[in-house]
């Protein structure tokens, strides 16, 4: 077992309930404010340095399509 096995394994046990944590009014408002923060037509290419279960990336995504 290597060093970093008890803290995958603790972050495995978490993300079956994180994105609940967020889908609740505020956390859909701050994804919203996020999301609408972003000069969108000025970008262009997008980052997400997997920081979460991808709730984020999903909405980037959607918004960018698969190219960017």
């Amino acid at each position: 077992m290597n060093s970093y096995q008890p803290l995958l394994e603790k972050y495995n046990r978490q993300a079956n309930s994180y994105d609940r944590r967020w889908n609740i009014p505020w956390g859909r408002s701050t994804m919203e404010a996020a999301m609408q923060s972003v000069p969108w037509d000025e970008l262009g290419l997008a980052l997400d340095v997997g920081c979460g279960t991808g709730l984020l990336e999903q909405a980037v995504f959607s918004r960018l399509g698969p190219d960017q």
